[in-house]
């Protein structure tokens, strides 16, 4: 657990909703939590975009500041290090992108489809690229310095809640074989 508490589970038992409450048809929980989280796999993730893209570029101040591996020059001297900062933010530029398309196919479908899941996807696995880059350019003075400004190590560990909620990465990699690109079911 990160400290940040935003990740839980929780049960109902023997709960009773008024007819008047009840979301979408009797029996059909199962339409609704797919079309909820069709939306929350896709577009709900936006905030979200806009703050990993922000990150991206406090991480290259970061090499910026600190040094680099080999003790010679600052970390974004680094061509391995500028090189990972380049595809980072090339990568949240994609996102962005699958992003637009996603909310431009939600002007002419009204219940989204089952892309959204390409977009939680990335987006999850992403952001643990990021904060591992943020790690590893600290170094073991990231575990030493965790109460400063920013605790890129709480950053990093908080972020693979990316990958379980909302259906963790397995899962979603299973939707976009079958759903996406017509493959058998697993198992």
């Amino acid at each position: 657990m990160s400290g940040t508490g935003n990740l839980c589970q929780v049960f109902y038992d023997e709960v009773r909703i008024p007819i008047e409450n009840v979301v979408g048809d009797i029996n059909d929980g199962w339409n609704v939590s797919m079309t909820t989280l069709g939306f929350e796999r896709g577009t709900a993730f936006i905030g979200h975009q806009v703050a990993l893209a922000s990150t991206v570029d406090k991480l290259v101040a970061l090499a910026g500041n600190v040094s680099a591996a080999d003790g010679c020059g600052t970390a974004i001297e680094d061509g391995a290090v500028a090189s990972a900062l380049g595809t980072l933010r090339a990568q949240v530029a994609a996102l962005r992108a699958m992003t637009y398309l996603s909310v431009s196919r939600g002007l002419v479908q009204e219940v989204p489809g089952p892309e959204g899941n390409v977009i939680a996807l990335y987006y999850a696995e992403l952001s643990k690229k990021v904060y591992a880059l943020a790690v590893e350019l600290l170094g073991a003075e990231g575990l030493e310095k965790r109460t400063t400004e920013r605790d890129w190590l709480t950053e990093y560990l908080d972020a693979f809640k990316n990958t379980i909620a909302g259906g963790s990465s397995q899962i979603r990699r299973n939707v976009i074989g079958e759903r996406l690109l017509g493959l058998p079911r697993g198992r």
